[in-house]
C-alpha cells in the first residue's frame, strides 16, 4: 500500500502529541489541586493536559494551513475517552485526526 501524503502528516502528528501529552502527563504530581472552570472544580493537571494538547493541535494545523480549532473540540476528545484504558492514546489519536483537518469521531 503506497503511503499518502496525508497519512505521513497523521503518524507525524501522532508523533507530535504524544510527546506533547507524556510531558504534559509527568506534570500531573506538580498539579494535584483543583481548579475552577466553567464546567465546576476540575484537577488542575486534567485542565493543564487539554491546554496542552489544544495548543499543540493548533500548531500542527497552522502548519498545514488550516484554521485554528477552538478548545471544546480537545475537550470533547478528552471527555469521549475518559474510563478508558486507552485513554491516552484514543486523546493522541483523535487529536492527531483534528491536527490534520479530519474529522475525529469517524
Amino acid at each position: 500500500m503506497t503511503r499518502t501524503i496525508r497519512q505521513d502528516a497523521k503518524t507525524a502528528a501522532c508523533n507530535t502529541l504524544r510527546d506533547a501529552l507524556t510531558a504534559a502527563t509527568r506534570e500531573r504530581g506538580n498539579r494535584q489541586h483543583t481548579v475552577n472552570t466553567p464546567a465546576g472544580p476540575e484537577m488542575a493537571w486534567a485542565v493543564h493536559e487539554r491546554q496542552v494538547m489544544w495548543e499543540a493541535v493548533n500548531r500542527i494545523r497552522a502548519d498545514h494551513s488550516l484554521p485554528p480549532v477552538d478548545a471544546v473540540v480537545v475537550e470533547q476528545i478528552d471527555s469521549s475517552a475518559a474510563g478508558h484504558a486507552d485513554w491516552f492514546g484514543k486523546v493522541v489519536l483523535r487529536c492527531a485526526a483534528v491536527a490534520v483537518g479530519e474529522d475525529w469521531r469517524r
